[in-house]
């Protein structure tokens, strides 16, 4: 009895295994594609954002970055990918032209506002007269993501605009300055003619006295 048992009792686990290591193996490339298809719509949405975009680690190295940042300071993927430090990151946009100040103040400004959990943002001016505002923002555990914007255009209206509002301040002034001299003049006419007046009568009443 038992030795028709033992062997049935060993196929029927062999199957259970089989089945289960087939069941397991179906759910992981579910799974994996699942993760595929959201990291290619992750990738997309990323790529197709109007700003650069940059996510440091607490190290401050790049664990991701889109298509967009490096297209804006003209950067290569061979050298800028994750695994690159910020500040290797900023000595290669100085050598391609694209980062006019000190490096190592500008590094060390960086890191310890995000290990103060601190947001921080500046404008950067482009050696090819583009500027740009970059905005880091800590995140919680350490690291940060950095996002990058031409403001260029704005920029300059802002700047027109500015120019426009100072020009006007300035005619108002000279205005005001002309009205407020033409008042003084017109005061020291009637006070003139009042004077003349006075010494007048004064004339004609000494003849009177004669």
């Amino acid at each position: 009895m038992f030795g028709f048992l033992l062997p049935s009792t060993a196929v029927d686990q062999i199957t259970l295994v089989a089945g289960a290591s087939i069941a397991l193996l179906a759910a992981a490339c579910i799974l994996y594609r699942r993760l595929q298809e959201q990291n290619r719509r992750l990738s997309t949405a990323l790529n197709n954002m109007s700003q650069g975009l940059n996510m440091f680690d607490a190290q401050g190295r790049i664990i991701l970055l889109n298509k967009r940042y490096l297209q804006m300071y003209k950067l290569s993927p061979e050298v800028v990918k994750p695994g690159c430090t910020l500040k290797r990151l900023i000595e290669y946009r100085k050598e391609t032209g694209l980062f006019a100040g000190d490096i190592d103040s500008y590094v060390k400004n960086i890191l310890e506002a995000m290990s103060l959990g601190k947001s921080l943002e500046h404008y950067v001016k482009a050696s090819d007269g583009r500027i740009v505002l970059a905005k880091n923002e800590p995140l919680p555990g350490g690291g940060w993501v950095s996002t990058h914007e031409d403001v260029t255009e704005q920029r300059r209206a802002e700047e027109e605009r500015a120019a426009i509002r100072g020009q006007e301040q300035t005619a108002r002034k000279h205005r005001l300055g002309h009205r407020v001299i033409s008042a003084n003049r017109r005061k020291a006419s009637v006070h003139g003619e009042r004077k003349h007046n006075r010494n007048a009568l004064d004339l004609l009443d000494a003849f009177r006295l004669l």
